[in-house]
């Protein structure tokens, strides 16, 4: 069984980009994916597999139902956060190879990506700068020698892109980024109005 927790680096930084996910969430997803964790440490520890694909294959169904049961959709902010994190949980509860790593850094990245574009919160960009940085970090093999300077590569050309997201995105607004079900009252007329309906209101004061 290869070691989730072998790499501090990698778990450390997968694990921080959960948390980050898990102040949006529901705290259901969240006692579920620190109990995914908490488990795969255990095994670990005792160097046995609790749970294999297969099982986390029918619990990824079940998260699914759960999801599906309390939103009624996958649309959405808080479906989205609530699945994906669930999922990252499942994946490091079987996590047993370099693909699935590799497949873990990925869903990081994901984490990162989704944190962004829905919270725009100054207070977030270090600690996803820092994330971003020791995931990519992780990918690289033990023995590879030019780590720094192709890493400084990567956020060099990542750069720009990422600067031009964080001046556009918030400029737009973007339909799946709505909390599904939260309605917010508005004050004004709307275009159909019709003669006699401020007469009502003024008469319910």
């Amino acid at each position: 069984m290869k070691s989730f927790f072998a790499d501090r680096l990698f778990a450390v930084s997968l694990i921080a980009a959960m948390a980050m996910v898990a102040s949006e969430v529901s705290l259901w997803v969240v006692l579920f994916s620190t109990g995914c964790i908490i488990l795969r440490w255990f095994s670990e520890g005792r160097k046995r597999v609790y749970v294999s694909k297969t099982h986390t294959g029918i619990l990824s169904v079940g998260l699914l139902a759960f999801v599906l049961l309390q939103f009624k959709t996958l649309v959405g902010q808080d479906p989205a956060y609530t699945f994906l994190l669930g999922l990252t949980g499942l994946k490091i509860l079987d996590f047993n190879s370099e693909r699935d790593k590799k497949f873990l850094v990925l869903l990081g990245f994901v984490l990162l990506a989704v944190k962004s574009l829905f919270s725009v919160d100054i207070y977030w960009l270090v600690p996803t700068l820092l994330v971003f940085v020791f995931l990519w970090w992780s990918l690289f093999p033990t023995a590879f020698p030019y780590k720094q300077k192709t890493l400084g590569k990567i956020i060099l050309l990542s750069a720009p892109l990422a600067i031009v997201l964080f001046i556009t995105f918030p400029r737009f607004v973007l339909p799946w980024a709505l909390n599904q079900g939260q309605l917010r009252g508005q004050i004004g007329f709307s275009e159909g109005l019709q003669p006699g309906t401020v007469a009502e209101l003024a008469a319910q004061e």
